[in-house]
């Protein structure tokens, strides 16, 4: 007896709105149209913008179809600069991804000391870990805040 697998089906899409690993997103096809991507594996992240790759599978109910994020449309780091004043977490940081500018909320674990600011407009890189963004290099020194 031979058995037969399925074809799999594999379309590309861009995302309407951020991924976060272990949720879903908005996207577009290339066609135009509209749907969402999974991702079940909590390995896959992206921002408005980003394109990726998923495949076809029945859904976890079994009750229809669904598209799972299997090429991760998001970038292992992005660079980014302080959209303002900042001493603390969450720090906003701006990023353009395909030519549109988004903000971000990341974790800043090294906050500057009592009296001194990393400025608006300070280049930094940001990773995504598991659904939060965090900053893992501030590119300038903080700058002691006159009084």
């Amino acid at each position: 007896m031979v058995v037969r697998r399925a074809e799999r089906r594999y379309r590309r899409f861009t995302l309407t709105e951020t991924l976060n690993a272990g949720s879903y997103a908005a996207v577009t096809w290339p066609d135009d149209s509209a749907g969402t991507v999974y991702d079940y594996d909590t390995c896959c992240w992206g921002l408005i913008g980003e394109q990726g790759e998923a495949y076809l599978t029945g859904d976890t109910d079994g009750n229809g179809i669904q598209w799972v994020v299997c090429k991760n449309p998001g970038q292992a780091v992005y660079h980014g600069r302080l959209t303002e004043h900042t001493t603390s977490s969450p720090a906003y940081v701006g990023v353009s991804i395909r030519g549109k500018g988004l903000s971000l909320a990341a974790n800043l674990r090294m906050w500057p000391p009592p009296g001194w600011v990393y400025l608006a407009g300070t280049g930094v890189y940001v990773g995504h870990s598991r659904g939060e963004w965090e900053i893992i290099s501030v590119l300038a020194c903080p700058v002691r805040v006159e009084d």
